[in-house]
């Protein structure tokens, strides 16, 4: 995802994204400082993102 394609600030998705994006950079650390596998990333991930959705709504 790239910063263009964010929906504008008042967006209520915009935030959702930027914390996406969070998420995002903060699994492929984890994978660079841990060693995380990708397959145990990827599930790491989704459980981040579902927690996300889980608070938004």
């Amino acid at each position: 995802m790239s910063y263009e394609r964010l929906p504008p600030k008042h967006d209520p998705e915009y935030k959702w994204a930027v914390a996406w994006m969070g998420e995002y950079i903060g699994a492929v650390q984890g994978y660079l400082v841990n060693g995380m596998t990708p397959p145990t990333w990827s599930k790491w991930l989704e459980e981040k993102i579902k927690e996300r959705l889980d608070v938004g709504q």
